[in-house]
């Protein structure tokens, strides 16, 4: 065997102070640089780097620095060992790209290795090396390398349970496979003790509590052990210890006798155990007593002792023998529902009558006060997230207090994010206790809750707020009914001088509110909540109320503490609508301060019906019902025929202008019930922050073939003529719409208008107005459709009032609308003239019955010809003759 060979093998059964065991695991150290460690310094990303062992102060830490070196083979000429190094930590092996620009990226390709004179590098070819250095992994002779020797893996002290269990519950002692009585015969949970520098407590699973029920719960203690007359020795045992004042034993100092020292050796993971007192015994005096180790270099160590010809677990400073003590974890306890919305009710087994059958909640911190958790408050219901591995995280679903924080995309909003309750930590079983009980970590301590799963609606995404859609808002108005034991109808309403007070009215006689959510005036305007570290986000909105067709009125509060409708724009009061415990009804709060603070909630007096603020208490809160109404600013109408009239007339094309005329005129004799049925199409456009600024084409004469609607439109033309006011005449203009572009017959063909240019004249809101409606153009909503001296307009005078119209339904035309779809070309009539579209070039043929003829070759796409009045026949060169009526 060669030297080098000898030295690994000896380097491998190196032994620690207390263990028996073969080492497994060395650090492979470079005096200058620090150990070989596994980095993920870019995320994602495995590498390797030097790093100095003395900056580690986890077990997580030690292990990435620590490797499992197995020989591969002993090269025959050379005598050179080759070797795989594997981290401890990352279970994954040492390799790299077989590549002159290796880098300490971890990648596939060299993962075998000469290790030789102190150093580790794989020939690549042409005397090429990559080789271990401080700048990189690549060399050029084997000179270049780093020189890198194993040494023994460090002890450590165990810090927490999570570093012996990882992520089980529970575990067991093997002291070497000799029976270890107390501790080996059932599983163990491993607890920190609070105060001891990072001592570990266990109790016995199964044995959690006292056996009555009324003593603290019980830990692995150091209690004594009598043998053969007088000889006495420290055992262990289940025992309830407590403070030094009512302990059995004498002397002080007993937490001690449940506090163990975990050691570990990383080579092997073996563990040795020490504590800092034993009860003694002193014969003569026929008494026990605590005995303080003496410092760090008499400690009590865990181990075996020969007692009477026998060798007994114990624990002493002198005659132990430490074994190779390992480690068998348990399995982690699984909850039944995983992830989701649970409330947790503390189930106390005496000791906290307060807490016992409460509901845990987190307001400015976690409590266990509520008599039951509710779906509509999501402070009491916490996010329990399964993470897979063992551990869950818990975090409650809401905090009260609001702070400001900025979301991804710049906005500045509020914040009430509760602290979390744990993070990837365990839950512990409990014995014979019911389907749902387990115990959690909390602080120091730990609880034993009963989990039960909500029945809440993930896909809400404002539990416990009221939440209005865009449209929601701009569409409808909303009044407040209180919620009230005597069953009377009482609404929201107002007095003199616009002040709020309740009234005995119907909803048509309350006060009606608009809500909008724009224009906020505080960060706290709108708040995200949820249990955000886990991936549960929430928000809630506020709204300001605002009376219909009035947008400067504004519900807020006086100086006085009233509350009222005012204009000031500067005093617009915003708020939330909170969902009562049970969901009956909902608070009105405002939404710039922390909800649980005084004079935030709008209350009324039973009584006397007078409206204030009041502190947001369920003992004082004033609950509503929140009804909707119809209120739009725009009106919104399905597609179809429809007759728009001005008292007993009603708006049609009389020459390619807007006329409203009286079916039955006698000057009119010539028109039909078809005349006035104008077809009404939706135009998807920007309909503007509450989406209710619905736009539409008002046609005369449409043609419609699946998403192409040919007629004449309802267009703003240029400057009226002969009127003493300032306004745009409208016009009936030939136009073809295709999805979102309009063209203009007086256009140049192929010239499409989007929907949304400022070049599009044709697009029409019908405005509510009492109820009426009032048309304007969605380009120019300052206009309005008007009638001066019988001539109608578009204007924006302030001396000319807008013209109320309203609408009903009309049957569909039988003329114009049945125009061949199929054909290539579209015929639409208007007054005196047809326009021919999609016919440039060729030749168009119009004649009547009459024999009256125009022949003419189309220049353009949109092609009009006058023609006579009546049915004419349009044909064009090699397209299928269509019929069309003109006026």
């Amino acid at each position: 065997m060669n030297k080098r060979f000898s030295t690994l093998l000896a380097a491998f059964a190196a032994l620690t102070v207390v263990s028996t065991a073969q080492t497994k695991y060395v650090q492979l150290v470079n005096g200058q640089e620090g150990a070989l460690t596994w980095s993920k310094d870019v995320p994602t990303v495995d590498s390797v780097k030097f790093v100095d062992p003395a900056s580690f102060t986890t077990k997580a830490e030690n292990d990435s620095a620590l490797w499992e070196v197995k020989i591969v083979s002993i090269e025959s000429v050379s005598g050179d060992t080759v070797c795989t190094f594997t981290n401890k930590a990352a279970q994954q092996m040492l390799s790299f790209a077989k590549s002159q620009t290796a880098t300490t990226k971890i990648a596939a390709g060299v993962n075998q290795f000469v290790y030789k004179k102190g150093a580790i590098y794989a020939s690549i070819g042409d005397n090429k090396y990559i080789a271990l250095k401080s700048g990189g992994v690549v060399g050029t002779s084997v000179t270049d390398t780093t020189q890198v020797i194993e040494t023994a893996a460090p002890e450590i002290q165990i810090a927490t349970p999570a570093e012996l269990t990882g992520f089980a519950t529970s575990f067991q002692f093997s002291f070497a496979g000799k029976d270890g009585g107390l501790f080996t015969a059932t599983e163990l949970i491993p607890t920190l003790a609070p105060g001891t520098n990072n001592k570990i407590k266990f109790q016995v699973v199964g044995s959690e509590n006292s056996t009555d029920g009324t003593k603290p719960a019980q830990y692995i203690t150091i209690d004594t052990l009598s043998y053969s007359g007088n000889v006495k020795a420290p055992k262990f045992q289940k025992d309830t210890l407590v403070a030094a004042g009512t302990a059995r034993y004498q002397g002080w100092g007993n937490s001690g006798l449940q506090a163990f020292t975990v050691m570990m050796n990383l080579g092997n993971d073996s563990i040795y155990l020490t504590t800092d007192s034993v009860v003694a015994y002193a014969p003569a005096a026929t008494t026990y007593s605590i005995v303080e180790h003496g410092g760090s270099a008499s400690t009590y160590l865990v181990g075996y002792k020969d007692l009477a010809g026998t060798k007994v677990l114990s624990i002493d400073s002198v005659q132990i023998t430490a074994p190779f003590i390992s480690v068998i974890k348990g399995t982690p306890v699984a909850l039944d529902g995983g992830t989701g919305v649970y409330s947790l009710k503390f189930i106390g087994t005496g000791g906290n009558a307060t807490n016992n059958g409460k509901y845990l909640t987190y307001k400015a911190a976690y409590n266990y006060d509520a008599d039951a958790p509710s779906n509509y408050a999501a402070y009491t219901q916490m996010y329990v997230k399964d993470n897979e591995n063992g551990t869950y995280s818990i975090q409650a679903r809401e905090s009260q207090a609001v702070t400001a924080t900025t979301g991804a995309n710049g906005e500045t909003t509020g914040k009430a994010e509760a602290a979390e309750l744990f993070t990837n930590k365990v839950i512990y079983s409990v014995k014979n206790a019911p389907a749902g009980v387990y115990a959690i970590e909390n602080g120091a301590g730990v609880d034993t809750v009963l989990f039960t799963k909500m029945d809440v609606n993930m896909a809400d995404k404002s539990v416990g707020y009221k939440y209005y859609t865009k449209e929601e808002m701009g569409y409808g108005a909303v009044a407040f009914k209180l919620i009230s034991k005597a069953g009377d109808d009482v609404y929201l309403s107002t007095k003199q001088d616009s002040i709020i007070t309740g009234a005995p009215v119907s909803f048509d006689g309350a006060l009606q509110l608009r809500l909008s959510s724009s224009n906020a005036n505080s960060v706290m305007d709108t708040v995200v909540y949820g249990a955000l570290a886990l991936g549960d986000t929430l928000m809630r909105v506020s709204y300001s109320m605002a009376k219909p067709y009035n947008a400067a009125a504004n519900f807020y509060a006086t100086s006085t503490g009233l509350t009222k409708m005012a204009v000031d724009a500067d005093s617009i009061q915003r708020y939330f609508f909170v969902a009562d415990y049970s969901g009956e009804g909902y608070q009105i709060v405002k939404a710039n301060i922390e909800t649980v603070e005084a004079d935030s909630a709008i209350v009324m007096n039973a009584s006397t019906l007078d409206v204030a603020y009041g502190k947001q208490v369920a003992s004082n809160s004033t609950l509503f019902a929140i009804e909707g109404g119809q209120a739009p600013t725009y009106a919104k109408v399905a597609r179809g025929h429809y007759n728009i009239s001005m008292g007993y007339d009603m708006l049609t094309n009389v020459e390619g202008a807007a006329k409203f005329m009286r079916v039955n005129d006698e000057l009119k004799a010539a028109l039909t019930a078809d005349d006035f049925a104008l077809y009404i199409d939706t135009a998807y456009v920007d309909r503007g922050s509450d989406n209710t600024n619905y736009g539409y084409y008002i046609y005369k004469g449409a043609t419609v073939d699946n998403d192409t609607v040919i007629g004449n439109a309802l267009t703003i033309g240029g400057a009226a003529q002969g009127l003493a006011v300032a306004g745009d005449s409208a016009l009936f203009v030939a136009t073809r719409v295709v999805k979102d572009s309009i063209w203009y017959a007086a256009t140049k063909a192929n010239e499409p208008i989007q929907v949304t240019s400022a070049n599009n004249k044709s697009v029409m809101m019908f405005k509510v107005v009492g109820d009426a409606y009032v048309i304007t153009p969605m380009n120019v909503p300052s206009k309005t459709l008007s009638v001066v001296n019988g001539t109608v307009i578009f204007s924006s005078d302030a001396d000319v009032a807008a013209q109320p119209i309203t609408f009903e339904t009309a049957s569909t035309p039988t003329g114009n609308e049945g125009i061949d779809a199929d054909n290539t070309i579209s015929v639409v009539a208007g007054e005196g003239n047809v326009t021919v579209y999609g016919a440039a070039g060729k030749k168009v043929v119009v004649s009547n019955v009459l024999g009256q003829k125009t022949t003419i070759v189309a220049t353009s796409d949109s092609e009009v010809i006058a023609a006579p009045q009546g049915v004419v026949i349009v044909a064009v060169e090699g397209e299928a003759a269509v019929k069309a009526v003109v006026k």
